[in-house]
């Protein structure tokens, strides 16, 4: 069996007659087992994986087995790493206690949202409903001060939240009543680089027609109404729809010759301890390369005092040399060059083309692929 070396193992004493009938029972259901030691013909103890740990306690009521756990390795390692920490453990449960305390109260005041209406407007009525700094979040009577709000002019909604220990006021204003200026209106303008291929105004005038060539920014449908003479008649809000052929390229260098870096079958297992959100552990980097790879454990379950195991796990990574043909690293990066400019055009485009080229550069190959799609340009 594994003698791997894991966080969560557990060591059994079980006993009952005719063990090797059990042992059997315990590999048919590929449980791992290892360090076995057998006392007497009766009792023997054994190490498990604490994943295997429920299918085999089935197996031993279903053979009439007694066991039990004389060793838990991963409360061993816990009370192992607190011993060693308990003045950090200590202070971060205060530093909790304080924080969870403080957040009964309101320590600041923001409002957001004004444009129209006073700041000191709504100062004043939180200062009538004695809304202040040091006060019990609780006490905040949010009703009266929502209703004191709505009473102001230009006023349509407001909310009134927590957020961790600042009260957060938000007025959301009527900005119809604010006129609109002469020349106000905005024209149409396109997104992208493009061939137009379809127009349809139906408020203000299209400046382009199928065929002709525009750059992001220029203008596609402007807000005037103009006569035969080219006069403006009046100002509109301009509404409509312009389509274009839109090109998205991307390039990238590549050599034939790479290197790749994989997994060594060597790594460390390195815990530590999450209470409350504050991580108490140390950076570790035991290779020049590695992958990491981190599993959480609630210790206590989802309590009161949220205390998580973190088993951070460090494979050692090593350079190594892959060799690809001209063909076949073409085909991979252009795979995944068009798939990242398609996503540019909208997944499901059906009018999406795709042209490449390849050229040998200094040093290696360089690809260019040009991904082209008729688009919506406003």
């Amino acid at each position: 069996m594994t003698t791997k070396k894991r966080l969560g193992k557990i060591q059994l004493k079980i006993e009952g007659f005719n063990q090797t009938r059990l042992l059997n029972n315990l590999i048919s259901n590929r449980v791992d087992f290892f360090n076995l030691k057998k006392s007497n013909s009766k009792t023997m103890t054994l190490w498990l994986f604490r994943r295997d740990a429920k299918k085999a306690f089935a197996i031993f009521n279903d053979l009439c087995y007694n066991y039990y756990i004389v060793a838990d390795e991963l409360t061993q390692a816990v009370f192992s790493w607190g011993k060693k920490r308990i003045g950090a453990l200590i202070g971060t449960i205060c530093f909790v206690t304080v924080l969870i305390f403080s957040n009964c109260f309101v320590w600041r005041v923001e409002i957001h949202g004004l444009n129209i209406v006073p700041l000191n407007s709504v100062q004043n009525i939180l200062k009538q409903n004695h809304t202040k700094q040091g006060m019990l979040s609780k006490s905040v009577d949010r009703q009266s001060i929502k209703t004191n709000i709505l009473q102001l002019d230009n006023v349509v909604d407001v909310t009134i939240n927590m957020r961790g220990t600042t009260l957060v006021v938000t007025v959301f204003e009527n900005f119809a009543t604010t006129p609109t200026e002469p020349g106000s209106k905005h024209a149409i303008l396109s997104l992208y680089d493009a061939v137009i291929t379809r127009v349809v105004a139906t408020e203000g005038t299209a400046v382009v027609v199928p065929g002709d060539k525009v750059f992001a920014g220029e203008q596609l449908i402007t807000p005037f109404v103009y006569d035969t003479q080219g006069n403006v008649l009046k100002e509109v809000e301009p509404q409509g729809t312009v389509y274009g052929t839109v090109t998205f390229s991307d390039s990238k260098f590549f050599t034939l010759n790479e290197q790749v870096l994989k997994r060594t079958g060597k790594s460390k297992v390195y815990n530590s301890i999450d209470i409350f959100g504050v991580k108490l552990r140390r950076q570790h980097k035991p290779y020049s390369f590695f992958e990491l790879q981190s599993v959480e454990q609630y210790l206590l379950g989802h309590s009161f005092v949220p205390i998580k195991v973190i088993t951070d796990t460090y494979y050692e990574l090593n350079t190594t040399q892959v060799e690809s043909t001209l063909e076949d690293k073409t085909a991979q990066l252009l795979d995944e060059l068009r798939n990242m400019l398609i996503l540019k055009t909208g997944s499901n485009n059906p009018t999406v083309t795709t042209l490449h080229d390849v050229k040998q550069v200094v040093g290696g190959y360089r690809i260019d692929v040009f991904v082209t799609a008729e688009m919506r340009l406003n």
